[in-house]
């Protein structure tokens, strides 16, 4: 269940988990004794279909405690000064600030350049997407995109600016007015809601060969 880095086949373990794993086992190990430690994430292959782990190239299983040592904040409130100050410096060059794209995440600011969005107009929100739609507005900004997990984007269409993780069911619950417009039945309204990615949709909505991720 552990998975392995799509470059190269190296087990997915951060330096930080190799390090724990080695500080508390080391001085259990007799001197003339060596151990042999298997990990196992319990049905890590299965759920991580249900992660987005493959386009960060992760695959076979989950990651151990990420692939890095440092946590990436995403709902701090000096992240989002930071992200205010940021964003006025840019405003106040020559040029201004015209083209912004705001990227959820860390592993957005990874890809967002690989599909060929340029560095300099990438600005990391976090979960404070509201606050800094807001902010480009004042600014001045006349082109935006939103880049990211889409779960945190649909939540977003449903009204929640500030999309943390306190609602898991919000992304699905955000999808019934748009599946009820497309005829979905109420009953079979319920087990979509409660299916995981990626099972298709329900086919009475007409969109049985969709995805969640596409849907």
């Amino acid at each position: 269940g552990v998975g392995r880095l799509a470059e190269g086949g190296e087990v997915c373990l951060s330096g930080f988990a190799r390090d724990l794993l080695q500080h508390n086992l080391a001085a259990l190990v007799p001197s003339d004794r060596s151990v042999a430690l298997e990990v196992v994430l319990p049905q890590g292959r299965e759920r991580a279909l249900r992660t987005s782990n493959a386009a960060f190239g992760v695959v076979e299983g989950l990651a151990l405690i990420g692939t890095q040592a440092e946590v990436q904040r995403s709902a701090a409130p000096d992240q989002l000064q930071g992200a205010l100050d940021e964003l006025r410096q840019r405003s106040e060059r020559p040029q201004g600030c015209p083209e912004l794209v705001l990227v959820v995440g860390e592993n957005g600011l990874d890809l967002a350049p690989r599909l060929g969005l340029p560095a300099e107009v990438l600005l990391k929100s976090g979960n404070w997407i509201g606050p800094l739609l807001a902010a480009a507005a004042e600014q001045g900004v006349q082109r935006l995109l939103l880049f990211g997990y889409h779960g945190k984007l649909l939540k977003l269409a449903g009204g929640i600016f500030t999309p943390i993780t306190i609602w898991p069911m919000a992304a699905p619950r955000c999808l019934r007015p748009w599946r009820l417009s497309r005829g979905c039945r109420a009953s079979c309204f319920v087990s979509c809601t409660a299916a995981p990615p990626p099972k298709p949709l329900c086919s009475c909505c007409g969109s049985g060969n969709q995805s969640w991720s596409s849907g």
